[in-house]
């Protein structure tokens, strides 16, 4: 049975493996060519760049069927630290992730949100979009919040201006916040990210002056 994103520890060293395998894993670090079988051996037992290689080799058969098990695949990489897979994961969860089971779809998004906890703004505003569209994953527009103000407080501009956007309308259970936005414009108007820094400079002087008698301003 396939390794998933959780059952696997990750393969930081070669010695980790079965003596089976440590050949071939040898081999791939030094870019020779590793059989298909192989490689998916390695995947399957925790190697998270046999698992890139091997979701690599999976989209190469051009099969849309088996793109499922290429975003498998990428999952497991992403959830060790291969952060490089992250927009490949993005591109075959846009168009398959409506098809995948429940396991696979919860260890897609396990994958996305541990890139997100070690910081990589990329994967915190691609789960803050599904989750304010409410697909792959279902609708959770606090969550949505949440992930965004992460990476926009470690200074992600882009992550900030779309953090500002979001509490200036209305979600469900979930009213606008002018002064979270004010707050949230301020960090991408300080951050170094030039295109964000003109935009939220622009919104916030378009924004109403803050009146200390109503808590949401």
């Amino acid at each position: 049975m396939p390794a998933t994103a959780q059952d696997v520890t990750g393969i930081t060293r070669t010695d980790q493996l079965p003596w089976d395998l440590r050949r071939h894993r040898k081999n791939m670090i030094a870019g020779a060519n590793v059989p298909t079988r192989d490689l998916r051996g390695l995947a399957d037992a925790g190697d998270s760049l046999a698992a890139f290689n091997f979701a690599k080799e999976i989209e190469a058969m051009g099969d849309p069927a088996l793109l499922p098990d290429a975003l498998h695949y990428y999952s497991i990489a992403v959830h060790h630290g291969r952060d490089f897979a992250l927009p490949r994961l993005l591109r075959l969860l846009k168009i398959t992730g409506k098809d995948l089971s429940p396991g696979r779809l919860a260890n897609v998004r396990l994958a996305i949100e541990r890139a997100a906890r070690r910081g990589d703004a990329r994967a915190a505003r691609a789960l803050s979009r599904m989750l304010t569209a409410g697909t792959p994953f279902g609708p959770d527009p606090v969550a949505a919040r949440e992930w965004l103000q992460t990476v926009a407080a470690a200074g992600d501009g882009a992550a900030a201006l779309d953090l500002a956007l979001l509490w200036m309308r209305p979600a469900p259970g979930l009213p606008a916040d002018t002064a979270k936005a004010r707050a949230a414009l301020e960090l991408a108007a300080a951050s170094d990210n030039l295109s964000a820094r003109a935009t939220a400079e622009n919104l916030l002087r378009q924004l109403p002056a803050p009146n200390p008698e109503d808590p949401s301003q």
